[in-house]
């Protein structure tokens, strides 16, 4: 309620889905962007200790999947990446493998916040203007 009426019209850190959904609030629609814990690079690297590596791993085969699975219903997948983590000059070519990989695809595109909202508005009745 209290995102709604301060108009915050979107939220990104709900581990909840793969698609865009809508909250209804008493104080106005309120949107849910896709999130995964299991794609963040502090807990992969700084809590579970993995190697670089296991980064490019997961997001190539999690891509894969929802690539795949875009085929009936688009898909967002989501990356939480820090300068200071993925940023370092050991792991930064993993980061760049993983986008020289997803850019191979048809039909990828790299969109922020507000430019999700701005397509699912789009593709769905508006709820969230």
């Amino acid at each position: 309620e209290y995102l709604a009426e301060a108009g915050v019209k979107y939220i990104g850190d709900w581990v909840y889905d793969d698609e865009p959904t809508v909250i209804r609030t008493e104080k106005g629609p309120l949107t849910t962007l896709p999130y995964t814990v299991e794609m963040n690079d502090i807990p992969m690297m700084m809590v579970q200790h993995h190697e670089s590596t296991q980064l490019l791993n997961r997001a190539k085969d999690q891509f894969d999947r929802l690539y795949a699975e875009s085929a009936d219903r688009p898909k967002i997948m989501s990356i939480a990446i820090h300068p200071y983590i993925s940023g370092q000059p050991f792991r930064i070519k993993y980061l760049e493998a993983i986008y020289d990989y997803v850019n191979q695809f048809e039909g990828v595109v790299h969109w922020n916040g507000a430019q999700i909202l701005d397509w699912y508005n789009g593709q769905t009745s508006g709820e969230s203007k």
